[in-house]
Formats: structure tokens, C-alpha cells, sequence
């Protein structure tokens, strides 16, 4: 199964990063199958993820940091390979168990522009490009 996530504008996210992360595989990450654009609108096809996104959650604690740490190693993969997300915020991890243990999920990367406004850092509303910061 797959989820097809269609932007509202043309040229929503980084081609260049999009294209690096469906080269990936990552537990902790999205696989993007194709992504492109059509009618104006820019698109991405990733594999299915069956979970729920962490802003819909209200985590103990212990599973919030535990969560957190893996997500941070998500993040450091990502960075050895000079890929940042570009939009992270709780709507685009999405936690699922994989074989019984909890995995964060990192969705929606490469995103360009501000993304989730409330948890924008000032450079992107510069049209900067998403580092580790």
C-alpha cells in the first residue's frame, strides 16, 4: 500500500533532497516511491505507514523520550548524508510499532518555504534551506 501526498503549489519541496532520500531506507524514515509534479501541483509516493502521528498523542513521558531518542538518530542519519528535513514538527512523525517496539517515523522531508508556521526557525521564512538547526 502506498500514500500519495499531493502540495498545493508546484515546486513545494527540494527535488534534489526528495530524490537523495528515495535512495534511502531508514526505519525512521519514509520510502519514497516517486514524486514529481503534475497540473502545477507537485506530488510524493511513499510506502503506506500505519501509525498515528505524534500530534494526535498524548505520550507518558518514558515513551515520549524514548521516542525522541530515536527520532534524534533518525535525524543524525539523515545529517551524515548533508539531508535536513525541513519541516519538522509533530505532524510529521508519525509513531508505529514495527515488530513490537515503537518507531517514530519521519515524514513529509525536503519541504520548501516556512512549513508548520508554529514551529518555523526565522531563516526559512527567509527562503533559506533547512539545515540542522
Amino acid at each position: 500500500m502506498y500514500t500519495l501526498k499531493w502540495y498545493k503549489a508546484k515546486n513545494a519541496f527540494d527535488c534534489a533532497t526528495i530524490e537523495k532520500l528515495t535512495t534511502l531506507h531508514d526505519d525512521g524514515l519514509y520510502r519514497i516511491r516517486e514524486f514529481g509534479e503534475r497540473d502545477n501541483h507537485s506530488y510524493v509516493l511513499y510506502d503506506y505507514i500505519q501509525g498515528v502521528a505524534i500530534s494526535e498523542l498524548q505520550l507518558p513521558t518514558v515513551v515520549a523520550l524514548f521516542a525522541l531518542r530515536k527520532l534524534i538518530t533518525t535525524l543524525e542519519f539523515l545529517k551524515s548524508r548533508l539531508l535536513f528535513h525541513g519541516d519538522l514538527n509533530p505532524g510529521n512523525i508519525v509513531l508505529t510499532n514495527n515488530d513490537g517496539s515503537l518507531q517514530p517515523v519521519l515524514i513529509d522531508c525536503g519541504i520548501m518555504g516556512p512549513g508548520a508556521l508554529a514551529y518555523a526557525a526565522p531563516e526559512r521564512f527567509q527562503g533559506k534551506r533547512a539545515d540542522e538547526k
